[in-house]
């Protein structure tokens, strides 16, 4: 699997109306190749983060060549103070979760990992991150690595803010890092969204 990552800041005023016709972009992108997509949004500043993932990679890159993505993201052009930083990695691990409740919020990761270990931190990583399913409020994550760079996202999906900061209140989020301490050439950053708008397959 592999997901491109895209950073774009909407207009204060706009941000409803963004979430609302998230969807529908991105709704053109299935049968070819997509997996999920997730529109995460910091509605203090206006800042979003679409992740969104395919099967392949023909099939992320496909989405663009083709002209999926510029016919989705330019009915935004008017509604956007930035243009597309667009981020494309490779989906080394996922946990799952089997709570089929609403997904409210997300917490992005972005370490950079050492180019030699990125092996040992796909293999390790989903065995750590499992151990959030005993909470109730998971709903889900991806660990996803540029293998040229070691820039990495850890994308975990969460059903309310509350959810994500009992996880990180109990210790359940540094446990999950400090095991591949030498293994990270840059600690971790965060940041937190609400997430406006899902797609499924």
């Amino acid at each position: 699997m592999y997901g491109r990552v895209n950073y774009v800041t909407f207009k204060m005023d706009k941000l409803d109306l963004v979430a609302k016709m998230w969807p529908d972009g991105v709704a053109t992108y299935r049968g070819k190749g997509f997996e999920a997509g997730y529109f995460l949004l910091d509605r203090a500043t206006g800042k979003s983060v679409s992740v969104v993932l395919f099967s392949n990679e023909a099939a992320m890159r496909g989405n663009e060549s083709a002209g999926d993505f510029r016919s989705a993201e330019s009915k935004f052009r008017e509604l956007r103070l930035t243009e597309p930083d667009k981020h494309y990695y490779e989906v080394v691990a996922t946990v799952a979760s089997d709570k089929k409740d609403p997904v409210g919020y997300a917490r992005l990761a972005l370490p950079m990992l050492k180019l030699d270990a990125i092996g040992k931190v796909a293999a390790g990583w989903p065995g750590h991150v499992s151990s959030y399913r005993k909470e109730p409020g998971f709903r889900g994550a991806y660990l996803m690595v540029d293998r040229k760079t070691g820039e990495a996202v850890s994308l975990s999906l969460w059903g309310s803010k509350a959810d994500c900061e009992a996880n990180e209140a109990s210790g359940a989020f540094m446990a999950t890092v400090t095991p591949y301490k030498d293994m990270i050439a840059v600690a971790p950053t965060r940041s937190y969204h609400d997430v406006a708008a899902v797609v499924r397959p």
